[in-house]
This record gives C-alpha cells, sequence and structure tokens, in this order.
C-alpha cells in the first residue's frame, strides 16, 4: 500500500496499535514463528525478507563489475598529499613506492584512518552522539547454524546487561556480536555475559572499540568522505552500510557539475549530511528509550539525556500518532516516521488510546480491518518455502 493521506498511514498502524498487535507481526505474516515458512520462490524479492550479502563476495562481485567498466586499481600505501598553493585542492597522493596518483576529485574511504580528510583539515569537529548513546564496544564471534538446518527470516538485537547482542543469520554460520559502553563494563565481564546468555563458553574473536559520532565537515576542497571516514553510529539498523550508500547518492549528485568555485552545492552536501546523521542519531537512540532499570547502565540511560529531535517526536507522539511529515526531510535520510513507528511501539512510547480517537475521527476502523484481512487472505494464499530452502533453489 502507498504511504499516502489519513487512510493507509497511520490508520492502518493506528489499528494495530489499538490492538496491541506488534506492526511486524501484523503485516509480515508471523515474521516471528519459525514454524510459518515465509518467502514465496516465485517472487524473491517482492517478498518482504531481507538477505544478508557474504561480504567478500559482494566486493569480488563490485571489483569484478568496475573492472569491466575500466575503473584501473592502483594499490599503494599513500605517504604524501600534494596539494594546490592557491586553493588548497588536492592535486595527487604519492604512494610508498613514490607513484604519484592525479586526479581532480578524491573520496576518503579508509575507514578510521581518514588519509585524506585528517591531512586536508588540522582538526575537523567530531560531533559526538556518546551524550545519548553509551556503547563504545562491540566483541565479535561467530556461532554454529541450528542443528535443524532452519535459517531464522530476521536478524536478532536482543537487549543485554551493559548494552545489546545481535544474530545475524548465512547460510553456513551465525554472526554474532555484543554491542557494550565500557564505562559500565569491561571486555572480561562482556564476555562472562555472552557465555551466560549462550549456555556455554564463548571466546570473542575481537572486541572492537569506536567512538559513536560524525565528522561535521563531510567534504573539504575536493575531497568526501564515505564511509567509516566520516561516522559511525553503532551497528544498529545497518546505519553504516545505509550511510555510506546514502553518502555516495550525495556525491553522485555534486560531481557532474563540481569545481573550483562550486560552494552552494558544497553547503547542500553538509546540510544534507547532518540530516542524515540527525535521522540516524533519532532511530537509534529510539531503541534505547527503556525501563529497564536492573543494571547501572541501563538506570543511567533513563537519566541521560535524549536527542533534541527525538525529545520533540515523543511529546508529539503522546498526543496524536505519528505522521508521515513529523520527521525533518532532506532527501537522504534513511528513517521515516513509518520505521520509527515499529520500534516506538515495541518500546511503548505511543498512545493506544490516541489511536483509537484517530480512527474514530477518520471513520476508518473498518477500512483498517478490510486491509488486514486482506493482507492475511493474501499470505495464506501464497507458495511458501522456509527461508533455507530458498537458497538451495537458486
Amino acid at each position: 500500500g502507498k504511504m499516502d493521506g489519513p487512510i493507509y498511514f497511520p490508520s492502518t498502524y493506528a489499528f494495530a496499535l489499538e490492538n496491541n498487535w506488534p506492526l511486524t507481526q501484523a503485516m509480515v505474516n508471523h515474521l516471528h514463528d519459525d514454524t510459518v515458512p515465509v518467502v514465496d520462490p516465485n517472487d524473491v524479492h517482492k517478498s518482504v525478507n531481507q538477505f544478508h550479502f557474504d561480504t567478500f563476495r559482494l566486493n569480488n562481485y563490485l571489483d569484478k563489475l568496475a573492472r569491466n567498466r575500466g575503473v584501473l586499481f592502483v594499490e599503494g600505501e599513500i605517504t604524501n598529499i600534494n596539494r594546490n598553493t592557491n586553493n588548497g585542492f588536492i592535486e595527487s597522493v604519492v604512494t610508498k613506492t613514490k607513484e604519484i596518483i592525479a586526479a581532480d576529485f578524491f573520496i576518503d574511504a579508509s575507514g578510521f584512518k581518514r588519509v585524506l580528510m585528517s591531512g586536508l583539515l588540522d582538526n575537523d569537529e567530531f560531533i559526538s552522539f556518546s551524550d545519548y548513546l553509551p556503547c563504545d564496544s562491540a566483541a565479535v564471534f561467530q556461532t554454529k547454524l541450528d542443528e535443524s538446518g532452519k535459517i531464522h527470516p530476521y536478524t536478532k538485537a536482543q537487549c543485554m546487561p551493559n548494552g545489546w547482542m545481535w544474530e545475524i543469520p548465512t547460510q553456513y554460520r551465525k554472526g554474532n556480536g555484543y554491542v557494550f559502553a565500557s564505562a559500565f563494563c569491561s571486555d572480561d565481564q562482556a564476555v562472562r555475559e555472552i557465555s551466560l546468555a549462550h549456555k556455554k563458553d564463548i571466546v570473542p574473536a575481537k572486541v572492537i572499540k569506536y567512538k559513536t559520532g560524525y565528522y561535521k565537515h563531510g567534504i573539504a576542497y575536493n575531497c568526501v568522505a564515505i564511509g567509516l571516514s566520516s561516522s559511525f553510529v553503532e551497528p544498529l539498523e545497518a546505519t553504516s552500510i545505509g550511510a555510506s550508500i546514502q553518502q555516495s547518492r550525495m556525491l553522485a549528485s555534486l560531481l557532474p557539475t563540481f569545481n573550483s568555485s562550486t560552494k552552494a552545492q558544497v553547503m547542500q552536501f553538509q546540510k544534507q549530511h547532518h540530516s542524515l546523521m540527525e535521522n540516524i542519531l533519532t532511530m537509534i537512540a529510539l531503541h534505547y528509550v527503556s525501563d529497564r532499570d536492573d543494571t547501572e547502565m541501563w538506570r543511567n540511560q533513563q537519566r541521560a539525556p535524549k536527542p533534541a529531535l527525538l525529545e520533540y517526536l515523543l511529546s508529539l507522539w503522546q498526543e496524536r500518532c505519528p505522521e508521515q511529515y513529523d520527521v525533518p526531510h532532506f532527501g537522504y535520510e534513511m528513517f521515516h516516521s513509518a520505521h520509527l513507528w515499529h520500534v516506538a511501539q515495541g518500546q511503548g512510547v505511543l498512545s493506544p488510546a490516541m489511536a483509537a480517537i484517530q480512527l474514530d475521527a477518520y471513520q476508518s476502523r473498518s477500512i483498517a480491518a478490510r486491509y488486514f484481512a486482506q493482507l492475511r487472505s493474501n499470505t495464506i494464499q501464497q507458495t511458501r518455502v522456509p527461508h533455507a530452502a530458498i537458497f538451495k533453489t537458486r
């Protein structure tokens, strides 16, 4: 259904809220229930399932695609940056083996090292999210697939005493990680909590430390930071991959007409980037709105400030249901009102009473009820196979 006007959104969502149906469950054929097969084999991409890519195979695929399109790959470690003395633009970079690579425009995708951006800006301001998001560490480990060979059609994000734990099923194994707050939990304590949760001793492959937030200048001179060199929030909701894709789209808008006198477009890039990051922060911080008070971290989180936009939306949504235009929109944000609704309902911060009033006012209860009935009967009629089986047929 299209998300326009009061009839589809928010009325169908309001109907689910009034009836206390978790949205995903109401919309998507009981995803939580592993006994219900969920993939329509004739229509894999239109079905609601999300597939996790094998990173290495995806990289190989993209590498091949780029080479076929004439992209030249030069491997090397950058030791020097040559800049134009008049306007500060990068003219070329020099590698360890003294190779000089000249270009009109540069992309810094060197991760946390920020090889180019850190050379261009002495002290680019880092806008930290650590006041709102307590976690700064991730202990990463793998586990075996279920003996039955079943693959869950979802990613698990499970609340833990000092953060949360992910479980991502792939065809051959499960990828896991415990994202925790080092101020409240040592690495050893984190490993103990993982082992307890899994009922067996777990030895993590590594513990990654990170800073949550973004650099104010996503662009400087003739260089754009994409991916980890520009920002990192935390592993929830795949925002790092999402942000990299959105930054690439923003770059594609800028590149065709970019030259040494481009100014307004640079400002537009900054604005879009700021809004993208504020949007991500709002979504992730919403996950931390919790009534949990059994550990110091969660008690502290209840007292911690909330990002301004989230604070505002939570007040608004006490007075009425979320609506399409509540979330500021420059066009590159990852999350809309409907996405936030899913999490907000789970966190208990939406009002079923307001949903009832709105359904009465719009006289849309019967339309919404009909929509869900239709959804159910469509679902029952579709051919369905278990998640694991779909991979074997491809």
